[in-house]
C-alpha cells in the first residue's frame, strides 16, 4: 500500500511518521506496481525486508462461530501485475486452523516492493468455500521487525456459497457458478450493518452496480440471499459484488442519500470470494 501524502510529508520533514493499518482507512494503491517484479512473483530477498508476526481466527460468515480443520495461505496482494501473485508463486505460509479456529503465532518474512506490506490471506479446503481476505500489516518505514498482525477471516461455508452462486445465477447474473465474488460489508459509525446503502464501483469511473446482474444483497441473517426486488443493502449491509473489470481489482464504495462510503479496493482473486468492509465517512 502506498503511503499517504500526510506521511510522506512527515517523512521529508524528517518527523516520525504515524502509519494507520486499520483496513478501513487504508485503500490499496491505485497505480499498478512497477515492471520490475520478476515473474509476477516477490523475491526472497525482498521478503526478508519485513518480518510480520501473523495469527489469526477463521470464522463462520453467518453465525461467527470459530472453524476448526481449513487452510489459510498467507501471501501479498497489492505488489505485482493484476494485483494478485501467480499461484506458481511460493506461499510466505500455510497454516491448518485448530479446534477454536485460531491459527499462529508465526513469525514470517512478509516483506514486498511497498512499505507496509499488505498480507493476503487465502482460506479454502474443510468444509469452508475459498475465501480471500486481506490486510495491512503494522510496519512502519525503514523498520524491521513488525507490530503484531492479528485478523479474524469471515468464511462462507461451502454448501452456503453454492447456494448463493445458484441464486444469483437464477436472478441474471452472468457466470455466477464460477467468478470471483466480493462479500462487502457495509458499516454504520458503531460497526452495525448499514442498510439502504446503494453501491458504487469508482476504480476508472463512477458506476452504480446494476441490481441482480452485478450485485445481490444479503438479508440479515446473513445467509439468505434477498429477492430481485431488493436495490440496496438490509439491516445486513452485506452486498455480494460480481463484477470484473479484467484487471485484478475492483473499488467499492457506496451512497446512501447524503452519506457516503468512499472507495476501497477489492481484489479479485480467481476462484475466490474476496471480504471486505468500510464504514460511513462521518465529517
Amino acid at each position: 500500500m502506498r503511503p499517504s501524502l500526510r506521511n510522506l510529508a512527515l517523512l521529508f520533514l524528517g518527523l516520525p511518521a504515524c502509519i494507520e493499518h486499520t483496513r478501513d482507512d487504508n485503500p490499496p494503491p491505485v497505480d499498478a506496481p512497477p515492471p520490475d517484479v520478476s515473474d509476477n512473483c516477490i523475491s526472497p530477498q525482498t521478503r526478508a525486508r519485513h518480518r510480520v508476526p501473523v495469527s489469526g481466527t477463521v470464522v463462520d460468515f453467518a453465525t461467527g462461530a470459530p472453524v476448526a480443520g481449513v487452510t489459510v495461505d498467507v501471501t501479498t496482494g497489492w505488489d505485482v501485475r493484476g494485483y494478485v501473485p501467480d499461484p506458481a508463486c511460493p506461499l510466505i505460509a500455510s497454516f491448518v486452523t485448530s479446534p477454536d479456529g485460531t491459527f499462529g503465532p508465526l513469525t514470517i518474512d512478509a516483506g514486498t516492493i511497498d512499505t507496509p506490506p499488505i498480507l493476503l490471506f487465502l482460506v479454502h479446503d474443510g468444509d469452508r468455500a475459498a475465501t480471500a481476505f486481506d490486510s495491512r500489516a503494522p510496519c512502519t518505514y525503514g523498520t524491521t521487525p513488525c507490530d503484531p498482525l492479528a485478523v479474524t477471516i469471515p468464511a462462507a461455508s461451502a454448501a452456503l456459497d453454492q447456494t448463493w452462486r445458484g441464486e444469483l445465477a437464477a436472478g441474471g447474473m452472468p457466470d455466477a457458478a464460477t467468478r470471483t465474488l466480493v462479500a462487502f460489508r457495509f458499516k454504520n459509525t458503531d460497526q452495525t450493518g448499514a442498510a439502504d446503502v446503494v453501491p458504487v464501483e469508482s476504480f476508472q469511473s463512477r458506476h452504480v452496480l446494476v441490481p441482480n446482474t452485478e450485485v445481490r444483497f444479503l438479508a440479515a441473517d446473513r445467509s439468505t440471499i434477498a429477492p430481485t426486488t431488493q436495490t440496496a443493502t438490509t439491516d445486513s449491509g452485506l452486498a455480494i459484488v460480481g463484477r470484473d473489470l479484467g484487471v485484478g481489482r475492483i473499488d467499492i464504495g457506496g451512497q446512501r442519500g447524503p452519506e457516503s462510503w468512499s472507495s476501497i479496493g477489492c481484489l479479485l482473486v480467481p476462484g475466490f470470494t474476496f471480504f471486505e468492509d468500510k464504514t460511513v465517512q462521518t465529517l
